[in-house]
């Protein structure tokens, strides 16, 4: 959706539309050199914001930009997926 670099040297937030069926989800990744850390839009605001302590989720910059294993980790951990609960 957007991209907003932060005062950091090499921060920057990008706001993302996550969509699984019919369940889509907000969420920013901010980027600081070699680690993402993944929240919740709602939640980002808090943190940056209200410096309020919220649920996110640090992968590695290859994981980021890697489509697998970022479907994979939003998908376990902001739709509460998990592939081997899933029916058959």
């Amino acid at each position: 959706m957007s991209t907003v670099k932060e005062k950091e040297v090499c921060g920057k937030s990008e706001f993302l539309m996550c969509q699984v069926g019919y369940r889509s989800e907000f969420l920013t990744a901010y980027i600081t050199g070699e680690t993402v850390k993944l929240l919740r839009l709602m939640d980002y605001v808090d943190w940056d914001c209200f410096g309020k302590e919220v649920h996110s989720v640090d992968i590695s910059f290859e994981d980021y930009i890697n489509p697998d294993t970022f479907l994979e980790t939003v998908l376990r951990h902001f739709f509460s997926h998990n592939p081997q609960n899933q029916a058959v």
